[in-house]
């Protein structure tokens, strides 16, 4: 049966309007209700022999593209790039309909032209409408950027030999990393913070070390994607585990290589004591407590990078599956961890004998072990919150990561939050001052305090953002302030870092030559007490009870009479023989003298003999008895 076309179509499938194929000259063919029209209406354009729709940002276009438009809805002005848009950004102006591009020089304009500056950007001053540069600011936030870069990387080398030479029983390098940690979550609270904030971000991140896992990026040669949503996009945060953590992730990895080797070697060295005792000692030091403070050191860097690439995998291939793989490990590693120290933590002590319901005197919980001995070597046992500390202090930065990981539609919010839980944490520690050192008391308030500020800070960013009340040379103030406020905080950080390692090292190697000492010593001891037995026992009395222990009323020449009279195991000469008149007289034998007659003795030598001037009684006595002897061979 054939049907006629409706008199709009020139060709259909039906005697419908809106079944028509093709239309007649003048008529355009609309294909979404498949009708021919004339096609002069707002939000549509020609193409060819059909009726488009232009994109909702335009009134009318000549595209289908958001920068095609020609004119605009009200409300919206159209930019030089032919897009509608609202035209309330910095840097941009309302001419007539359209939207102008300020001079590059102006934060806020009323023209294209220099000359017609309203503000100026982070680093400028307005005069005569026009911004000049400040050089002087522009160098300050440039220096700072990279004494801040260069710091946190020093701090970064202080902290991983710090916990080595203190024998990984600190958390010093906890507190100071974990400053670290904070103000990189700090910066992605999603507020406008002022341009010289940023200018300093920015360049504080260039003084980065290198990728170590760089080379096994095949696929994209380290152009991995970034995230897509807010701050971690503005900051351009790649999507990778791998490019952000990579010297974290190697340090807890070569760790874990050492930990590895270590008991590998052990068994190996078991027959030569010497090395056995070595390893042993650099296994206990790694094995848990250095790695201990290394992996908490980077709780939040690591934690929250990892959740970047669970929640943003885009790229593929062998690095970016292996770091996926970090990232799976690392989420699912810090919960075991996390349940595992709260419960060895908080075990109870239960005293043998006695009902469980009575209290005993003493520590009421379990003693650590001493491979985790990291956790409670710092703090005071007072109660659960001063013994449980450290995991509270890793809690804190948990929630931080969460306010600014899922939070990123609301910065007002963020900001409060992030501010809210420092301060909470600030009073708390406050209250329980639960580490034993006031130096690592004093080390946490201050990242505290600062970190407060900084909250504060923020909080008025946000709303500022919503009222626009604050005027631009505050706002640029505001992130002076910010920056020296980090700037400051990080470089006492490191001085504090450097002292602890510094005495730290000192204590050890005075710990070592005390130990080489003592050594020395038992030595020495042995030695002389081996050489004493010896001469005892070479000068043994053959007759002792022939000496008289009464020597009260014998002179001093009758006395020396009797110890010479005293028959000796060997008669031959003795290789100490001295004149007559000097006489050398064993220590045993001292000890048969009577005090009265002790006061003679001038010193003692080393083999324990003392040397005793006699008395010009035995002189003269000794004198006689040579002239007599002489005379009589003269005869």
């Amino acid at each position: 049966m054939c049907v006629t076309c409706d008199t709009s179509c020139k060709k259909c499938t039906g005697n419908a309007a809106s079944q028509c194929t093709e239309c007649y000259s003048g008529k355009y063919f609309l294909s979404s209700n498949s009708s021919c029209v004339n096609c002069n209406v707002d939000g549509y354009f020609i193409s060819g022999s059909q009726c488009l729709e232009c994109d909702s940002n335009c009134l009318t276009c000549n595209g289908a593209s958001s920068t095609n438009c020609l004119t605009c809805p009200s409300g919206k002005y159209l930019s030089s790039n032919s897009s509608c848009v609202s035209c309330n950004v910095n840097g941009y102006f309302i001419s007539g309909t359209q939207c102008l591009q300020c001079d590059p020089t102006c934060l806020t304009c009323s023209g294209t032209s220099a000359t017609s500056c309203l503000s100026c950007r982070s680093g400028s001053y307005l005069r005569n409408s026009a911004c000049m540069t400040d050089e002087f600011m522009n160098n300050a936030v440039t220096s700072a950027a990279k004494l801040t870069g260069v710091t946190m990387q020093a701090q970064s080398i202080a902290t991983s030999v710090l916990p080595a030479v203190a024998g990984g029983l600190s958390t010093s390098a906890i507190l100071l990393v974990g400053f670290l940690g904070d103000v990189d979550i700090y910066k992605y609270i999603n507020v406008d913070f002022p341009e010289n904030f940023v200018s300093f971000v920015q360049q504080m991140g260039e003084a980065s070390l290198p990728n170590i896992f760089q080379n096994l990026d095949t696929e994209n040669e380290g152009d991995n994607p970034s995230s897509t949503i807010g701050k971690f996009q503005f900051w351009d945060v790649s999507t990778t585990l791998l490019d952000n953590s990579n010297v974290a992730i190697f340090k807890n990895l070569v760790t874990l290589g050492i930990i590895l080797g270590l008991n590998i070697l052990m068994p190996m060295a078991k027959f030569y004591p010497r090395i056995h005792v070595l390893l042993n000692k650099l296994r206990g030091l790694f094995m848990w407590n250095l790695f201990l403070s290394y992996f908490l050191g980077d709780f939040s860097e690591l934690l929250l990078h990892s959740m970047i690439q669970l929640r943003e995998s885009y790229a593929s291939g062998v690095y970016t599956s292996l770091s996926f793989a970090f990232a799976v490990l690392i989420v699912v590693a810090y919960p075991l961890l996390f349940g595992y120290l709260i419960y060895k933590l908080n075990k109870k002590r239960r005293v043998s004998g006695s009902p469980p319901r009575i209290k005993s005197k003493g520590p009421q919980w379990e003693e650590v072990p001493a491979s985790i001995g990291i956790l409670v070597e710092d703090f005071l046992d007072k109660n659960t919150i001063t013994r449980n500390f450290l995991l509270i202090l890793l809690l804190e930065s948990f929630l931080q990561i969460l306010v600014v990981f899922f939070l990123q539609v609301n910065g007002l919010t963020q900001a409060i939050l992030y501010t809210l839980i420092v301060v909470v944490y600030t009073l708390l520690t406050a209250w329980q001052r639960p580490y034993k050192s006031k130096v690592q008391m004093s080390i946490l308030l201050l990242n505290l305090i600062s970190k407060a500020v900084m909250g504060i800070m923020t909080i008025i960013f946000g709303i500022n953002d919503i009222t626009g009340s604050i005027s631009q040379t505050l706002f640029d103030l505001m992130g002076v302030a910010l920056i020296v406020l980090i700037l400051l905080t990080i470089v006492i950080n490191l001085l504090i870092s450097i002292i602890m390692t510094i005495y730290s090292i000192y204590e050890w190697v005075k710990e070592w030559r005390a130990g080489q000492k003592k050594k020395k010593s038992k030595k020495s001891n042995a030695r002389i007490t081996s050489k004493r037995n010896n001469f005892i026992a070479e000068q043994k009395f053959t007759q002792p009870e022939e000496i008289s222990l009464d020597h009260h009323d014998l002179s001093r020449s009758q006395l020396f009479q009797q110890l010479e009279n005293t028959p000796k195991k060997d008669n031959s000469e003795s290789t100490n023989a001295v004149p007559i008149d000097r006489r050398f007289i064993d220590f045993p034998k001292l000890r048969q003298v009577s005090k009265k007659n002790r006061w003679d003795i001038s010193h003692r030598n080393r083999t324990k003999q003392v040397y005793i001037k006699t008395h010009s009684e035995a002189n003269s006595q000794a004198e006689a008895s040579l002239s007599i002897s002489s005379s009589k061979k003269s005869k």
